[in-house]
């Protein structure tokens, strides 16, 4: 029979060690979770910004092409002139 001193010399884990592990393990993933977040958020801007990047880039050779005499007709802003 196993008498209460043999017990408490018995090596192993603690509820107390395990917890402290799982809470460790618990913000270590919640910090991964948030790093995954920012990545995807971070990816979508640079998406939109280059799209926007690539449409200006295309307006300004349209308008180059034309000449800047013509720039308002291009950019769909033509005023009418009174005479």
């Amino acid at each position: 029979m196993v008498s209460m001193g043999t017990l408490r010399h018995e090596s192993g884990l603690t509820l107390i060690s395990v917890l402290i592990g799982t809470m460790v393990l618990s913000i270590g993933l919640l910090g991964a979770a948030r790093l995954v977040v920012i990545v995807f958020n971070s990816n979508t801007f640079s998406q939109h910004l280059t799209t926007a990047t690539t449409l200006a880039q295309e307006k300004i050779a349209v308008v180059q092409r034309l000449g800047y005499a013509n720039a308002d007709t291009v950019a769909g802003t033509e005023h009418h002139r009174q005479l």
